[in-house]
């Protein structure tokens, strides 16, 4: 979604290019302020239900393609290489995601 956000955003730069960089903070600021919230989460508990399996998960796997859109977006507008960002987008997720694995794995012991 990362490159298909930035794909957009190369289609219209040239007609927003004089100002393109308010888009670009208003998009980071949306990822980073949403990111931000889930995490202080007051009641404690992040989801009532188990986030693995049906209507949840459809849902926050679009809720997550949409944040990827709008950094690809960002990308694009902020004349980022695209192919090294998605590389490293790919790796650090990998990682933060095998990471998270093997913690539950050893945690949950």
């Amino acid at each position: 979604m990362t490159a298909l956000g930035w794909l957009a955003g190369e289609t219209i730069v040239h007609y927003v290019k004089e100002f393109d960089y308010w888009i670009a903070l208003v998009l980071l600021w949306y990822v980073g302020i949403n990111f931000i919230l889930s995490g202080l989460n007051g009641n404690g508990k992040a989801f009532e239900q188990d986030p693995s399996t049906g209507y949840v998960l459809v849902v926050l796997s679009f809720v997550t393609s949409i944040d990827a859109f709008a950094v690809g977006l960002s990308i694009a507008l902020l004349n980022v290489p695209i192919l090294l960002s998605v590389v490293m987008i790919g790796l650090v997720a990998l990682l933060l995601s095998a990471v998270g694995l093997f913690a539950g794995l050893y945690l949950g012991k």
